[in-house]
């Protein structure tokens, strides 16, 4: 139920960000970027306790207009949780995760468009986004057993599942001579929602360990993109 109620706002998002094309005022722009970062990942699943471990990313993106771009990303990283002395139930995992998503963001200067403060220029970089993709969850010797009872844990070390996406951050355009933006610095976070039970390794579904809410893993995130291409141009309309 829960899933199902995130995959709707996930397509709410995107509609209204689609939306926006219609009535905002562009300047030129390149079509295509190729971007790498890197950054934490956090996790927030069925196992007790977060803890935080890394990743990097690589994505390609084409540009609807200077503002609003659809991109692929591909991340690679681990995820980890718990701890099998300290966690309240003794497990622990850590997940060498791959994923990769198909996401649409918009920035606020695709609707607040303003020359003449610098201030109001930077926040323009400002955005939301939202998609769809896929994870998969590998697994290095997850605890399956439980140290003060013997208890099995049942779960998987290898799965591939779903997840919806949000993200939001802030871009800050370095432009080339012509003024047009050749290079993207980003500071971004991106909350996954996962539709399963691998994140974490544990099938814990109508469990007393379950905590009730869906597998989630936070990436908080530096870029930078390198912008190229056909330019575009999007007047208002």
């Amino acid at each position: 139920m829960v899933c199902t109620q995130v995959l709707r706002w996930g397509v709410a998002l995107q509609l209204v960000l689609l939306s926006t094309l219609s009535c905002v005022a562009q300047s030129d722009f390149y079509r295509f970027s190729l971007g790498v970062g890197t950054g934490v990942t956090t996790s927030h699943a069925d196992v007790y306790g977060s803890n935080v471990s890394s990743a990097s990313k690589m994505d390609v993106s084409y540009y609807l207009g200077q503002f609003i771009n659809v991109s692929v990303n591909y991340q690679q990283g681990k995820v980890i949780g718990g701890d099998v002395y300290k966690n309240i139930h003794h497990r622990q995992f850590v997940n060498d995760f791959s994923s990769i998503d198909l996401n649409l963001k918009l920035q606020l200067g695709a609707i607040l468009q303003n020359d003449e403060s610098v201030f109001l220029n930077i926040m323009q970089g400002l955005y939301v986004g939202t998609g769809i993709g896929g994870i998969q969850n590998r697994h290095k010797n997850p605890v399956r057993y439980q140290l003060s009872t013997g208890m099995k844990f049942p779960g998987y070390n290898r799965s591939k599942e779903m997840f919806v996406p949000f993200m939001a951050g802030i871009n800050f355009h370095v432009p080339d001579k012509l003024n047009v933006t050749r290079v993207l610095i980003s500071l971004n976070f991106q909350g996954n929602v996962v539709s399963g039970e691998g994140l974490d390794s544990y099938d814990t579904s109508g469990s007393d360990y379950r905590q009730g809410i869906p597998d989630i893993y936070t990436f908080l995130n530096f870029g930078i993109s390198y912008h190229f291409g056909r330019p575009g141009w999007l007047s208002k309309r």
